[in-house]
C-alpha cells in the first residue's frame, strides 16, 4: 500500500455511558473521559486493520516474522495495539510504524510533546509533564526540548550577528506579548552516576493579528550549565536575536521561586514607550 493511497477502514463499537449525577460540569467531564476512551479504541482497531492490509499487499520477498505489542501516548491517552515485524533479506523493519511515521523506540506522539513544550512557558518544567491527561516522563520532555534547542542553535551565530548589527526584520505590535519561563532542572550526564544542574529558559511570543486575536509562535528554548549571570545574559541575547524580545513591550517572566526572574527583568528596563514586565 503506497503512502498516498486512500484507505477506508470500517469500525463498529458499542459503549454504555453511566451518569452518576446530573450537573452539566460533571456530565461534560464524564463524556470527555468516555469519548477519549472511544478514540483510543478506534485508534487501536484502525492501526491493527492497517497492519492487516499491509500484510495482504506485501511483496513476495518480504517475510512476516511475528506480532509485537506496542503502546504510544497521544493527546487522548495511551493507545495499545499490535503490529507485525517483517524481514527483507537480512533487514528487519516494521511496515506499520514506517507508514504512520512512528520511530521504533518512540512511545510518545510529537503533538503531545509539542503541547507539553507550550505548557513549559506557563508552568515549571517539573510540572509541565504532569499537567496533561497523559503523564509524560520528564526525561522524554527534556529530550524533546533539547531537539528544539538544537534547531535554534544551528543558526544562533547568524542570528546574533544580525542582532548585533542592528538588523531585525520582525516588526512588533503594541499588543504583542511574551511569556518567559526560567528554572533549573537536574539531568543525567553522559556518565549515568553524574547529575548536572541545567538552567533553562523558554520563550513563547504571541503576535497580535489583524482579526484581533493572538498567534503564538513556536516555543524558543535556551539552556546551559553556565553561571546564573552568564546564563541570563546569553538567554536574553538569544531571545532578542531570535524573536525580537527587546521590541516586545509586554513581557511576563515566570519562575519556580528562584531569583533569576527578577534579575532577567532588569535586562529589560522600562523605556519611554512603556514596558509591562513582571516576575511571577
Amino acid at each position: 500500500m503506497k503512502k498516498s493511497s486512500a484507505l477506508c477502514v470500517n469500525i463498529s463499537i458499542e459503549t454504555e455511558i453511566i451518569l452518576p449525577c446530573f450537573l452539566i460540569s460533571d456530565i461534560v467531564s464524564i463524556l470527555k473521559k468516555e469519548l477519549y476512551q472511544i478514540v483510543l479504541t478506534v485508534l487501536s482497531l484502525m492501526l491493527e486493520q492497517i497492519d492487516d492490509i499491509l500484510l495482504k499487499e506485501k511483496p513476495k520477498n518480504i517475510i512476516i516474522c511475528r506480532k509485537v505489542k506496542r503502546s504510544v501516548k497521544t493527546y487522548f491517552g495511551e493507545v495499545f495495539f499490535k503490529y507485525r515485524q517483517a524481514k527483507a533479506g537480512e533487514k528487519y523493519f516494521s511496515p506499520l510504524l514506517e507508514l504512520i511515521g512512528l520511530e521504533r523506540y518512540s512511545r510518545i506522539t510529537e503533538d503531545l510533546l509539542e503541547q507539553a513544550v507550550n505548557i513549559c512557558t506557563k508552568a515549571s518544567f517539573r510540572n509541565a509533564s504532569k499537567i496533561l491527561e497523559s503523564k509524560l516522563p520528564t526525561t522524554s520532555l527534556w529530550r524533546y526540548l533539547q531537539k528544539r534547542a538544537v534547531i535554534y542553535q544551528k543558526n544562533i551565530d547568524d542570528a546574533l550577528y544580525c542582532f548585533n548589527e542592528g538588523d531585525y526584520s520582525q516588526v512588533s505590535n503594541e499588543k504583542d506579548f511574551a511569556i518567559v519561563m526560567i528554572d533549573e532542572i537536574w539531568i543525567r550526564g553522559k556518565k549515568k552516576k553524574q547529575w548536572l544542574k541545567v538552567k533553562t529558559a523558554r520563550l513563547n511570543a504571541a503576535r497580535f493579528q489583524s482579526d484581533n486575536t493572538h498567534h503564538f509562535e513556536p516555543v524558543c528554548v535556551y539552556a546551559t550549565i553556565s553561571s546564573q549571570e552568564t546564563f541570563l545574559k546569553k538567554a536574553s541575547d538569544f531571545f532578542n536575536a531570535q524573536k525580537g524580545l527587546h521590541k516586545i513591550k509586554n513581557i511576563i517572566v515566570i519562575t519556580d521561586g528562584c531569583p533569576m526572574g527578577k534579575q532577567f527583568c532588569k535586562l529589560y528596563p522600562q523605556t519611554s514607550k512603556g514596558r509591562v514586565l513582571m516576575a511571577v
